[in-house]
């Protein structure tokens, strides 16, 4: 079983994305987060399947970050053409 995996670990790094996140009326602050660093360990492998599985771990919250932004971007682009077509057409 992979590191990061369990509900227990998606919701804590969901609830440490959104808690550095401030709306106030209008205005949305953003805190700094520190993510995580990139650790490389000098350690004895044995076999290719357990340096496979290590370098997936390692990578793991990189993938899932990549997909959480894009699948954000695309969202707020539907409402910024949603929000101009409101605008623009007085639908």
């Amino acid at each position: 079983m992979s590191p990061w995996s369990g509900k227990k670990h998606y919701k804590e790094f969901l609830e440490d994305m959104i808690s550095n996140i401030n709306i106030k009326e209008d205005e949305i602050e953003v805190t700094q987060y520190f993510m995580w660093t990139m650790l490389f360990v000098g350690e004895k492998i044995n076999h290719v399947k357990n340096l496979f599985m290590l370098l997936m771990g390692r990578q793991q919250r990189l993938t899932i970050v990549t997909i959480l932004f894009s699948a954000i971007a695309q969202i707020l682009k539907s409402w910024v053409i949603v929000y101009w077509l409101i605008l623009f057409l007085n639908i």
